[in-house]
């Protein structure tokens, strides 16, 4: 996921956030690395830099624009992600989770015996909101997992 934020990062000149838990950083294994490749620093003068960074009056407004359609942009990517996952499960029940909370329920689910359609979340800003109402409309009943 690390690898890919990177991408989406470089892809769309945006800020990529990597949230972990308290959970997740407490484990350890081995991680194997691909070869990375980096685009040389450029250095550049403030005077080159442009209005992306002045953010007063009409700027401020037409950078928020641009924002909200590049957020958008990557809401549309996000709903056919790898990292939103639909389990294959049984029932009108599922259950729609992420991060630890997702393991945890996925434990549960194997201690119980139950085998609930499961929609893992991965990319949690911005929601992919189609894939979630997709999801839900199969269903009765949806419950959230979702951490403190």
């Amino acid at each position: 996921m690390v690898k890919a934020a990177f991408e989406i990062s470089e892809r769309y000149k945006s800020i990529v956030v990597i949230r972990t838990t308290t959970r997740v950083n407490h484990q350890s294994g081995i991680v194997e690395t691909e070869p990375l490749s980096r685009k040389p620093f450029e250095k550049a003068k403030w005077s080159e830099v442009g209005k992306d960074y002045f953010t007063v009056g009409e700027t401020a407004r037409q950078n928020k624009y641009k924002l909200l359609k590049k957020v958008k942009k990557i809401q549309s990517e996000f709903e056919d992600s790898p990292f939103n996952v639909i389990s294959e499960g049984e029932g009108e029940i599922g259950i729609l989770a992420s991060s630890v909370g997702y393991c945890y329920t996925v434990d549960a689910c194997k201690i119980l015996k139950i085998n609930l359609k499961i929609l893992k979340i991965g990319t949690p800003y911005p929601l992919p909101e189609k894939k979630i109402a997709e999801f839900a409309s199969s269903l009765s009943k949806l419950v959230v997992v979702e951490e403190l």
